[in-house]
């Protein structure tokens, strides 16, 4: 952390840094497989996605991963928290808008970084999904740009190319032989079912929001869950997302 502090002493660009980003270490991948899919495609987000918008794009805002914050610098410009229920609906990037408008400047650093428990059961997953698309869909709404996009998107990449991301993060990270090792092993275990299952339950709530409206923010309950759901519980929860649209189809 000391050396951490010491980054607001040097200009990175024209400015010194207001907030510091550290990257993750998800640490949960172990539990389930599940998990590690989780862990696998979060980690990718965290490390690698991180490294590019800060440099070279320069545009990392703050997105509730480790950040340090200069307190003094927030508070005398109207502090981090805003009082506006649908406005500033996510918690996190609305933070690093704030520091970037108002002449701060968000940096990202990576010779430290901090543990993080992920989410481990199928449920939560699907809360965090939520969260996620009704967060996007309070800061995009009537956007009709960015819906074409997300369209073709989700016809195009049906789940299945949200590993490439993590498939070049585990390379830099462990090997080129380690990297396709895992891959092949989630591929056993049928990882790309369960990002198809994730892109569906990502559009469902993106496309509910953009119908009916009712951005709100969700909490996820991440507890460490490890149980069994009775098959009507998961029917109940995944019916109108999945189970219904699938037998549509078919």
């Amino acid at each position: 952390m000391r050396n951490l502090w010491e980054e607001y002493r040097h200009y990175y660009g024209i400015r010194r840094p207001t907030t510091l980003g550290v990257r993750e270490n998800i640490f949960t991948g172990s539990v389930s497989s599940l998990a590690w899919f989780m862990s696998a495609q979060e980690t990718s987000f965290v490390t690698l996605g991180q490294r590019v918008l800060a440099n070279p794009l320069k545009v990392r805002m703050h997105y509730g991963h480790p950040d340090v914050f200069d307190r003094f610098w927030f508070l005398t410009r109207g502090g981090i928290s805003k009082a506006s229920r649908v406005i500033s609906i996510s918690e996190d990037i609305f933070s690093g808008f704030n520091c970037t408008l108002r002449g701060g400047n968000v940096t990202h650093h990576e010779y430290i970084q901090v543990g993080k428990g992920r989410d481990v059961g199928l449920n939560q997953v699907s809360m965090f999904e939520a969260k996620v698309e009704n967060a996007m869909e309070s800061n995009c709404n009537n956007n009709e740009a960015l819906g074409t996009i997300l369209n073709q998107q989700f016809i195009i990449q049906l789940g299945l190319f949200t590993a490439l991301p993590m498939i070049v993060e585990n390379y830099l990270e462990h090997g080129f032989l380690q990297a396709i090792w895992d891959f092949l092993t989630m591929q056993l275990q049928l990882s790309s079912v369960f990002y198809t299952f994730s892109m569906g339950t990502r559009s469902h709530f993106f496309g509910r929001t953009v119908l009916h409206g009712g951005a709100k923010y969700r909490a996820t309950g991440r507890g460490f869950v490890v149980e069994h759901k009775r098959f009507a519980e998961i029917y109940r929860l995944f019916a109108r997302r999945h189970f219904v649209k699938a037998i549509e189809l078919g």
